[in-house]
């Protein structure tokens, strides 16, 4: 299929929940697969108690900051003046003053750390409706949805297994939705004859399942860079993929019966294609 997309959840658990088989048709959205929400949900009912508690922690820093602000302006900030008036006058020693001065200066630096306090408990208040955000967002990855219309082309899991998420991992590939209304085709070209491939050259496709038909398919793509294969250096072959998008005009008659979703080739077939890279007219030719 040129679009086919690969399933994987990003969060790992049991499957308790498999809507679908191979072979269905499904839309963007549709429900597939459930995985088991209850470690999920008790993390997030963990974070949203963590939230109050931070929210509980931060009221009582306010309040404790108010508390410190009008005694410092009620007592101790007047008293404070006071003292420092007679002190001016002589009328109290120094020892009296620097008493009331320290209990001032004593004061401020309790004001100056309950306003810290009150910031660091804010910004756990924040740091804990992240967690909770989270924990949501978490907790909806159970339910996996449909990305695009098509076909379930592949399932490779069953009811009560265990995935993988992609958050610690590759991750399990649950299944994949593929258009099967256009095909394509991966052939290999040697490296001797792909200088003369190009993007928008008809090929004729020629697929085993149908032995004697033909197709016509159009380059779509080229790779830039090789494959090789082959154990040792002697015997290595050096190829390029090539994509070629088969034409639906071309197999209209196999489709008679068929839906509009559906292609008369499954992915995985096996065929050849001869891509034609120059035309000649009117030239003279022999029997090979």
């Amino acid at each position: 299929p040129e679009i086919e997309v690969k399933i994987v959840p990003e969060v790992s658990g049991e499957i308790v929940d498999l809507f679908v088989k191979e072979g269905d048709s499904v839309k963007r959205g549709q429900l597939l697969v459930r995985i088991n929400p209850d470690l999920l949900q008790s993390d997030l009912e963990r974070s949203r108690a963590n939230l109050n508690n931070s929210r509980a922690n931060y009221a009582n820093a306010k309040a404790r900051l108010a508390q410190l602000q009008a005694r410092m302006k009620a007592e101790i900030e007047p008293a404070y003046k006071r003292s420092k008036k007679l002190h001016d006058d002589k009328v109290i020693s120094d020892a009296e003053f620097e008493t009331a001065r320290s209990t001032y200066e004593s004061a401020k630096q309790e004001i100056e750390a309950a306003e810290a306090s009150v910031d660091a408990a804010k910004y756990t208040v924040d740091a804990t409706e992240a967690q909770l955000s989270q924990s949501s967002k978490n907790l909806l990855r159970t339910e996996i949805f449909a990305t695009m219309d098509g076909i379930i082309s592949k399932l490779n899991v069953k009811k009560g297994e265990r995935v993988v998420g992609t958050a610690t991992m590759a991750g399990t590939e649950l299944l994949r939705i593929a258009d099967l209304s256009q095909m394509e085709m991966l052939v290999d070209v040697s490296e001797n004859d792909i200088i003369r491939v190009s993007v928008g050259d008809t090929a004729i496709v020629e697929v085993d399942a149908y032995p004697g038909k033909k197709f016509k398919g159009v380059v779509k793509e080229v790779a830039n860079s090789a494959t090789t294969s082959g154990a040792t250096s002697t015997d290595q072959v050096t190829n390029f993929e090539v994509k070629i998008s088969i034409l639906r005009n071309s197999y209209t008659e196999l489709m008679e019966g068929k839906s509009a979703r559906l292609s008369p080739f499954r992915p995985g077939m096996s065929g050849t294609a001869d891509i034609e890279t120059d035309h000649q007219r009117q030239v003279l030719s022999v029997p090979i």
